[in-house]
């Protein structure tokens, strides 16, 4: 049986498995393919709304960006340390 990836405490004392198995394969592409059809379609209404920003001012989309930024800046900063921690 092969394992997808291999997680091990701070100390290298215990190892825990993850296998692909985890799920079913259908409940797997499902959720796949719903998450990259969202994706596509993000992209196309962020492209389609930065493009009329663009023609409105060429600050709008910049001040944008940053207020995303700044907003995902304070959301990292406020999750728990998980340093020393077995997830």
């Amino acid at each position: 049986m092969k394992y997808s990836m291999i997680a091990r405490t701070s100390r290298n004392e215990d190892a825990k498995l993850f296998g692909k198995m985890n799920h079913e394969i259908t409940l797997r592409t499902t959720g796949y393919g719903f998450l990259s059809a969202v994706c596509r379609i993000g992209g196309i209404l962020g492209s389609l709304t930065f493009g009329s920003f663009i023609g409105i001012s060429r600050a709008i989309p910049m001040v944008t960006t940053a207020g995303v930024l700044v907003v995902g800046a304070f959301a990292a900063l406020k999750l728990p340390e998980t340093k020393d921690v077995l997830m």
